[in-house]
């Protein structure tokens, strides 16, 4: 299941096949809908505003640093080398942030956070000072 804020109810949505819908004013009221129709409907709705709605990403001056150093093209052990850590540290974290972030390769991780972080310049120049 996964939900959705700033929509006027709170959508839950089991299996494409139930949705549950509860008002922000009247947290006690509850709508289910099963109508195959109105649920897919529903659903196009909800993923519409999933995949528009930002994701917060938050990245400790470490994991910036990684993430500047990867997007310029660094490979792990230049990575290390410029951060004094050992090349294994960096696959970890380079690792750790491909899992939080739900993404497959180093690829997708790059695009991921360049278009929640934007400019990954920007992002190495506030890092740098």
């Amino acid at each position: 299941m996964r939900t959705a804020d700033m929509l006027p109810v709170e959508i839950g949505i089991y299996d494409r096949q139930v949705v549950l819908m509860v008002p922000a004013d009247d947290p006690h009221c509850r709508l289910e809908v099963t109508e195959p129709l109105l649920v897919a409907g529903i659903h196009a709705l909800f993923e519409q505003h999933w995949s528009s709605s930002a994701q917060a990403v938050t990245l400790s001056l470490r994991q910036q640093a990684l993430v500047t150093l990867l997007a310029a093209g660094h490979t792990d052990s230049g990575m290390a080398a410029r951060l004094g850590i050992s090349a294994r540290t960096v696959a970890y974290e380079v690792r750790a942030l491909m899992d939080a972030h739900g993404v497959c390769s180093r690829f997708q991780l790059g695009v991921m956070l360049s278009r929640t972080l934007g400019d990954l310049n920007a992002l190495a120049s506030s890092s740098a000072g």
